[in-house]
């Protein structure tokens, strides 16, 4: 499975494209023919034709979630929205043959500890050793303990880059869109989708299990070939993470102090939904449609709990504000930013039923709730990838 970004929505792929191959699970893209029977009125009683009158493509993607770039692109594409680097630091000062180096607009923080650093006098491979004030740290040469090296230059004013930091994603409305090539290599035969976009990206979180994701995608067009689209071009190797998976790297919490809090919520399924809502645009003139238009995006999900606490029904029975926020960690890279974290600063519950399964099972409640905009801030979601230390 290989995924190339579309300059413009539907184009044909280039001699010899620039792909990246996808570790995924399972797919079901497909080619759609719309038909139409003839209804002509006949003696004998036959159809006389069943012709062709439009093409589109559609179906799934389902992957394990894993930390790294794939991931990014995808949820960029979900979320119709631009990641976005931290700030630069231009104000940081060394002092030579000592490991301090400070700056007055840094904000250092524990976030920020074993982190590597690099600017004008500051030896290679340096980390973050200690943090000594949110203006000031110490330089490190280890990643994992504050092992002092020296800064080789005095009083020089410079750019930092702290490694890591986190990068910060926000629902928009920038479209984007995929070329995505099925290869069946046992065979030598390929499918080559064009237009793709994602209309919906689900998460799902489910205690003991690896973390599930599947993007749905709705195409221009589906052509089969015997040779693949990156041709002479190697196609980028996807990371070589291991997939996310429930247990301690997960946590889901209350986000800021105005809103119901998540007391007494034990869950066991979290699953957060992005929809595009697309619409169809079909044309008089083509058998393929026009780019597809975009309704409203519904940012959606469940938490499913065991019954232990009336805090969120309460909310639910009061049509209540609340705001959540849960992190997801790749506990396979240890001391490393390794951490996505959703925060949803307004949402409300739709649905909070509390069945009654029986002697042998569990009272579970599930929550449906849907993230709404926030005037406060301007958006939905905001989604941080890179973090170390989790915001509560």
């Amino acid at each position: 499975m290989l995924l190339r970004p579309e300059s413009t929505w539907g184009e044909a792929a280039p001699s010899n494209a620039a792909t990246v191959r996808q570790r995924f699970t399972g797919e079901t893209l497909s080619v759609n023919n719309a038909t139409v029977v003839s209804q002509e009125i006949r003696s004998d009683r036959q159809i006389t034709d069943m012709p062709l009158v439009g093409i589109d493509a559609a179906g799934d993607i389902m992957q394990e979630a894993i930390f790294g770039p794939e991931f990014d692109t995808l949820m960029e594409a979900a979320l119709c929205g631009t990641w976005a680097a931290p700030a630069a630091i231009t104000d940081g000062v060394t002092t030579n043959s000592s490991p301090t180096v400070t700056s007055a607009t840094a904000a250092f923080s524990a976030a920020d500890l074993h982190h590597g650093i690099s600017g004008t006098g500051i030896p290679a491979n340096s980390f973050i050793g200690i943090i000594n004030s949110p203006t000031s740290i110490g330089l490190s040469s280890s990643a994992t303990a504050n092992t002092p090296a020296n800064a080789t230059a005095d009083g020089t004013t410079i750019a930092l880059t702290v490694v890591g930091r986190a990068a910060t994603l926000r629902n928009g409305v920038t479209n984007r869109s995929f070329g995505i090539e099925a290869g069946f290599l046992d065979i030598g035969k390929y499918m080559y989708f064009a237009g793709c976009i994602p209309s919906k990206l689900a998460l799902d979180i489910t205690a003991r299990a690896i973390i599930k994701l599947q993007t749905t995608f709705s195409g221009k067009n589906g052509i089969p070939a015997a040779t693949s689209v990156a041709g002479s071009t190697t196609p980028t190797e996807p990371g070589g993470n291991a997939p996310m998976r429930a247990g301690s790297g997960i946590s889901i919490l209350s986000a800021g102090t105005s809103h119901t809090e998540m007391v007494g919520v034990v869950a066991k399924r979290i699953t957060i939904d992005f929809t595009n809502a697309l619409r169809a645009r079909d044309l008089a003139t083509s058998e393929f449609a026009a780019e597809p238009g975009r309704n409203v995006m519904e940012i959606m999900g469940t938490i499913e709990t065991y019954f232990q606490d009336i805090t969120l029904l309460q909310a639910f029975l009061a049509n209540g504000l609340f705001a959540v926020r849960v992190n997801a960690a790749d506990l396979g890279i240890i001391g490393l930013p390794n951490t996505y974290q959703f925060t949803f600063p307004t949402m409300k519950v739709s649905a909070a039923p509390v069945p009654i399964p029986g002697n042998t099972a569990d009272v579970m409640q599930t929550f449906n709730w849907r993230a709404l905009l926030d005037p406060a801030v301007g958006y939905s979601v905001d989604v941080k990838r890179g973090l170390v230390t989790l915001a509560s």
